[in-house]
């Protein structure tokens, strides 16, 4: 069974076209570290009660996904009767992203505040994010969108899970500049010789019926 030359080429530029748009779907590697500012945050009586934030060891991932910056546990020796508050009691929590496609680095810092009360028997802390809770880092040809949250509110001091927050991270693949992979120069070339082709046959092809009609 023959086809048309306009029928093959029809076809092979939607090869191209979706081999380009799963080239351009490929996930990217990345590697990450967060870093408290402080690991614990004491109470508006140091002695009363801390939060404790922990230095997670570094992580790595593809393409998009929630990571977690720190998780946090409750630590008071507060009788119920008067628990240890916490007032304004800011933190930080810088991530440093590697782009393991460039080699290149770069770090963006999240802050808030925690509130609330503690004792040794119970847990009523909140948070509030005080800075931009997105941020961006353009680390070769990709941009890394972080939005810090959700925050999980820590048990008491005799829970044994911990709270925790955590981060959603979105990779998107910038356009301008960006330099071609070698499977990428090879569909390229492939669909303009394919467009070439066919250029060539409609020309030839019009040429053909000018004749005869001559």
């Amino acid at each position: 069974m023959r086809h048309s030359p306009r029928r093959l080429l029809a076809a092979a530029l939607a090869v191209c076209l979706c081999a380009g748009a799963q080239a351009r779907a490929d996930f990217t590697p990345w590697s990450y570290n967060w870093t408290p500012g402080a690991t614990e945050i004491l109470a508006d009586n140091p002695t009363a009660g801390k939060i404790i934030l922990s230095n997670e060891p570094g992580g790595s991932a593809v393409g998009d996904s929630f990571i977690v910056a720190t998780n946090i546990k409750a630590a008071s020796t507060a009788d119920p009767a008067s628990p240890a508050s916490f007032t304004n009691k800011a933190y930080s929590l810088a991530l440093t992203i590697l782009d393991e496609n460039s080699g290149k680095a770069g770090t963006i810092t999240f802050s808030g505040a925690f509130n609330g009360s503690m004792s040794n028997k119970s847990s009523l802390i909140s948070n509030t994010f005080t800075g931009p809770q997105t941020q961006s880092v353009q680390l070769g040809n990709n941009q890394y969108t972080v939005q810090i949250g959700p925050f999980a509110p820590p048990g008491p001091p005799t829970a044994n899970i911990s709270g925790s927050i955590s981060a959603l991270a979105n990779v998107s693949v910038k356009s301008v500049n960006e330099v071609p992979e070698p499977s990428s120069l090879v569909l390229s070339g492939l669909c303009l010789s394919l467009c070439g082709a066919g250029w060539w046959w409609r020309r030839a092809r019009g040429r053909g019926l000018a004749l005869d009609l001559a």
